[in-house]
Order: structure tokens, then sequence, then C-alpha cells
């Protein structure tokens, strides 16, 4: 009997319904869009302030866009939604851009996606098979295959396409031993598995690895926690693994600052920026670093524990997008611009997507 996998954040392991083409008159003027529960409120930048154009998509479901989970192209945004009243079933969701249209499917989960440029690649996981979905840009199922697994929990922590080949970050757990191994799945385009790849640099208190970036021809996983604080919670991870996907070699950087969750890449730069875990790391703290150099610096953009923020590049610049405020960060000169979205009524802000 298959049981489903919900997904949560849980550190070390990560352990058709229809809204329909939802859109309203796309506002003018505007910047950017945010997602404050069922509605998506349009402003413009008017000097070092915030001017608020008009409302551009509202939802017809309880279920709305999580602020994780998101993978933006030049034409839309995919990601998925809360769960709400429907547990265990997320929709998966495409917003246009342009349109302000806001389109979903309920067929499973989204463990995991990637996009090439064409084709939106998704993961679904049970206790005993891991499910990979192939869509076209508009979300049409295009190739769907899956893999068993009988022995051993497996977790599919990432997706990226890179060439004409998939490489898939698992997290898998011997369901006799308990034994945990990272492993890299390499897959094609047509979902057939060619490789199974272990990337664990150590058997001593190794953690789970979470998110991945690729640069050049390296991949860079953060590994959040590693064994076990006194009290039990997962003791803190202050690794970045590389892994070199031409001469197969893993190397690691260490980060000052513990609990590395999420990581991005900023290709102006050649900067990591990474998102450290605010269930245990105070003050909303991110971390830049420049891999030309190896230098690092980290930021905190709020007071106390969980407070959690979506990450958007634009022009240059960084934002963060909190429940009820925005900030916008310029890394060349250090600079910190808060906005108070709750002037606005924006408590619950989830997602911000620029204009294209």
């Amino acid at each position: 009997m298959s049981g489903k996998i919900i997904q949560k954040s849980i550190l070390g392991l990560s352990l058709l319904f229809l809204f329909g083409c939802q859109q309203t008159e796309s506002p003018k003027g505007a910047d950017f869009v945010i997602f404050n529960r069922q509605k998506s409120v349009a402003f413009s930048f008017y000097g070092d302030k915030l001017k608020e154009i008009g409302e551009a998509t509202e939802l017809k479901d309880d279920r709305v866009p999580r602020w994780d989970y998101v993978k933006e192209t030049d034409e839309a945004v995919y990601g998925k939604t809360t769960e709400t009243s429907h547990p265990g079933s997320p929709l998966i969701y495409r917003y246009d851009k342009t349109k302000h249209s806001f389109k979903t499917i309920d067929d499973g989960d989204a463990y995991a996606m990637g996009f090439d440029g064409e084709f939106l690649y998704r993961t679904d996981v049970f206790t005993d098979k891991v499910v990979f979905y192939k869509h076209d840009e508009l979300l049409k199922e295009v190739l769907k295959k899956e893999f068993s697994a009988e022995t051993a929990l497996t977790l599919t922590n990432g997706i990226l396409p890179i060439g004409d080949k998939l490489y898939v970050l698992i997290g898998s757990v011997d369901k006799d031993s308990g034994q945990h191994e990272n492993r890299l799945w390499i897959l094609d385009k047509n979902l057939n598995k060619l490789e199974d790849i272990a990337i664990d640099y150590t058997d001593q208190d190794r953690g789970g690895f979470l998110r991945m970036v690729n640069v050049g021809h390296k991949l860079y996983i953060v590994e959040p926690s590693r064994g076990l604080r006194d009290d039990g919670e997962p003791g803190p991870g202050n690794t970045i693994v590389t892994y070199d996907i031409e001469s197969r070699e893993l190397g690691q950087i260490k980060v000052d600052t513990p609990y590395p969750h999420d990581i991005f890449y900023d290709e102006e730069r050649n900067l990591l920026v990474i998102y450290h875990y605010t269930l245990y790391v105070k003050d909303a703290k991110w971390t830049f670093v420049n891999l030309d150099d190896n230098s690092q610096r980290t930021i905190s953009l709020a007071e106390g524990f969980d407070q959690d923020a979506s990450f958007t590049q634009h022009n240059g610049d960084y934002y963060f997008l909190f429940k009820n405020k925005l900030v916008k960060y310029n890394y060349d000169n250090d600079k910190k611009t808060e906005y108070d979205l709750k002037q606005y009524g924006i408590e619950n802000a989830s997602v911000l997507v620029f204009e294209k």
C-alpha cells in the first residue's frame, strides 16, 4: 500500500481541482505584485516609497501560494499552494507575469521542481515510490514515470536541469537500518535514470542535504544540520557541499552562520545567497558568499525567530518579502530599505513577482 509523503521543512531530510485561469486587467504602471492570501496587489516604486496601484488577481480557493518552492522564468512563476483545508494535496500553479493569470492543477505534490526553459519537472513522494512528472510551460502533462522505493524512504530535495540531463538531489533512509544517505540521481529528460551517485563526504554525524544551485560545472548544496543537540533538536550544520559534475570531486565551503537552509545564485556578482533556518537562527540572517574570493557577509533583516522571507532578485537588487514588510537590499552599497506593508492591509504576504 502506498502512503503519501507530505512535504514539510524538516532539517536533515526535508522530511484536477482547478482554480482555473483567474485574472483581472493588468494594472497600469505596476512594477510588481505581492500575493496576500487570496489576492495579489500591484505596486510601483515612487522614489524610496511604494505606490499601491490596485488589485491584480483574486483567487477563488482558500489555498494560496507558498512563500517557498518557487521557480521563476522570464514569462511566469511556478510554485505550489498551501494545503489549509485540503490537507495532503497542495495545488501546482503557474502565474503569468503579463496577464496576471493564475492557473492551477490538482495532480499531486511538487516535492521538488525544476524548469529548463521549455518544460517543468516535478516530483511526488510516497512511502514506497517516487513519481516524476514532465509538464509543458502551461502545466499540461507530457510524461510521468515512477521509481520504486521499497527498501528506503526516498526524498527528492531538488531538481536542476543542466544541459540535456536532470540532476536530482536525493535523501534516503533505509527502512530497516535507519541509515541515511545523500545521493545524486542523474536522469535524461525523458525521465530515464542514468546514474545514482553517493555524494556524502563523511560518515560521522552527517546531515541531510536540502537544496542546491548550479554554477558552471559545480553544484553547491546546503547541509543544514549535523548530529543532535543536547535537547534532541538537530545540531547546527555550517557546510556548503560542492560537487563537480565533470570531475566528480566533492568539496566544502564553511559558512560562519549555522543552519543554512535555502540557497540561490547571483550570476552578476558571482555570489551565493543563503537563507538560514529561522527556527534555530535569530533575526532573519542571510549570508552572501563571494565565489571569487570566498569572502562572506551576513545581514539581519528582522528581530526574533520564525522570520521567514521569500527571496527575489531584480535589476541588481535583492528583495526579501516577509509577512507584513518588504526589505530591499543593495549588496554593493550594503544598504537596506524597508517598506511597511501593513499600511496597505498586507499581513500575510507570500510571493513577490516583478513585471516581465
